[in-house]
């Protein structure tokens, strides 16, 4: 037995060694059981395997990260819509603190890089995919009116971040890595914020000074590859360059710009981001094809496919119609507890799907590719699928967007709020405590909960063994 944990502390040891670092610490108001993280591979922000580090029901974690190089470890926030993240490297031990209600007002950090993770999420940093929808952006842009003034004006918000920048080589443990970045990432960032709101402005063409000014003599830049605002300032140049571009053809266009390994970099983030927020151009299928052509050995291949692959299932989905097994029942007071739902379906076997809009694993287990062997399964069997969804009121026009995008055609319940606890008591689980979704839970015909954590649609094997039985 001493000899186990001897062997397996050396192991950590000897990891860490390798370039692992550690993070601890604790989210408040955390309901998930773990989070999902993006880890810099070798230090550039490449999209690849995601990260699952594991919660408890405190919110507690500690564990270390398989890290190559130093860079940004990024998360996404589903409540404040963006991804907030912090600076590891090789052999850091960082802790990290935070509400999850309010994650930028709460923020506590120390450890290895305290400085810098303390500077990154402080009002001088804080960073938006979508600049131009920001109201302080929004403020600039209306305090200067034309293209020229505006660009003036981002250019001394640029100077004076390098500045603070600047500031921080008075630490001797400021990692060498983050303050060369830090320089270039302002750069890239600000003239993103100047492009996004031009393009949208209608104050930019291809022979405007504005553009000239922002285009730099070389667009290749293999020095900002840890920054992902590097690579979307790269897209807003080249959408306004190309406006007409088929995704098909964006790698024969990027690569009059860029060399490699920045083209690689840059076309999986461009597949990746285009993926991730639900682009149903479906030329990011053959895309994908001649990138996995070109870059056989990719780490992101795997994440990218899971991205794109989906949409031959969104594609698949969309050529079956609505039925009129799908009922939406719209209004949260038509039921006022999971018992009261349960007794008007009472005499058939009912499994719940609980899941959210929000939730990106809930809506995966939709895929026709599961979903098809289930509904084969339970047809002309006194079986019933009742999707169970958790959002809130404001997500209603979401909610019933998703059921029928996502041909849900069967029961649709939206939980009201005031009812959550008593779907909780039921289900065994003390209100106040963390629990996640997708939640698959089943009530035999008498009404009785068999089985509070059912297998999923892509269990699809051992979730007919486990219907059968209630048959």
């Amino acid at each position: 037995m001493c000899r186990s944990i001897l062997t397996l502390a050396l192991l950590g040891c000897s990891l860490l060694a390798m370039g692992q670092s550690r993070i601890k610490g604790q989210i408040k108001n955390y309901y998930g059981t773990f989070l999902q993280l993006h880890l810099p591979q070798k230090g550039e922000d490449i999209p690849a395997k995601t990260y699952r580090l594991s919660i408890d029901e405190e919110g507690r974690f500690n564990a270390p990260l398989p890290v190559f190089g130093s860079g940004f470890v990024r998360f996404y926030h589903f409540g404040d819509g963006a991804e907030l993240r912090f600076w590891v490297s090789p052999g850091s031990d960082d802790e990290i603190t935070f509400d999850w209600d309010e994650p930028r007002l709460t923020f506590q950090f120390s450890g290895t890089h305290a400085v810098i993770n303390d500077y990154l999420n402080s009002g001088n940093l804080l960073r938006t995919d979508n600049p131009e929808k920001e109201e302080w952006v929004q403020g600039m842009w209306k305090g200067t009116g034309d293209a020229s003034s505006f660009i003036e004006a981002v250019n001394y918000q640029k100077s004076m971040e390098q500045k603070n920048v600047g500031a921080l080589q008075q630490f001797e443990d400021i990692d060498p890595a983050f303050y060369d970045l830090a320089i270039k990432e302002a750069d890239y960032f600000w003239d993103y914020i100047a492009l996004s709101v031009l393009i949208q402005e209608g104050k930019l063409d291809l022979e405007s000074e504005a553009l000239q000014s922002l285009k730099r003599e070389s667009l290749n830049d293999p020095a900002a590859c840890k920054s992902r605002y590097y690579f979307l300032h790269l897209e807003r140049y080249f959408q306004q360059l190309y406006p007409e571009v088929d995704h098909r053809d964006v790698a024969e266009r990027s690569a009059a710009h860029l060399k490699e390994p920045v083209l690689q970099y840059y076309l999986a983030n461009h597949l990746y981001w285009h993926g991730f927020y639900g682009n149903r151009h479906y030329s990011l299928v053959p895309a994908l094809v001649d990138f996995e052509k070109a870059y056989p050995k990719s780490v992101s291949l795997d994440l990218l496919h899971e991205k794109i692959d989906r949409l031959e299932d969104r594609y698949e989905m969309s050529k079956k119609p609505i039925t009129e097994d799908m009922v939406i029942f719209e209004d949260t007071g038509a039921f006022n507890s999971i018992e009261s739902v349960i007794e008007k379906y009472k005499g058939e076997v009912l499994y719940f799907d609980m899941w959210a809009s929000w939730c990106g694993p809930c809506k995966e287990e939709f895929k026709v590719r599961y979903r098809q062997p289930l509904n084969e399964f339970i047809e002309g069997k006194p079986v019933r699928v009742i999707y169970l969804s958790i959002d809130r009121d404001e997500a209603q026009a979401k909610w019933i967007r998703d059921v029928k995008r996502n041909r849900l055609n069967s029961i649709n319940i939206r939980t009201s709020a005031k009812w959550i606890p008593n779907l909780l008591e039921f289900l065994g689980i003390p209100f106040g405590k963390p629990f996640g979704i997708p939640r698959y839970f089943i009530v035999d015909k008498t009404g009785k909960l068999v089985n509070a954590n059912a297998p999923r649609p892509s269990e699809i094997t051992l979730l007919q063994n486990e219907l059968a039985k209630y048959l």
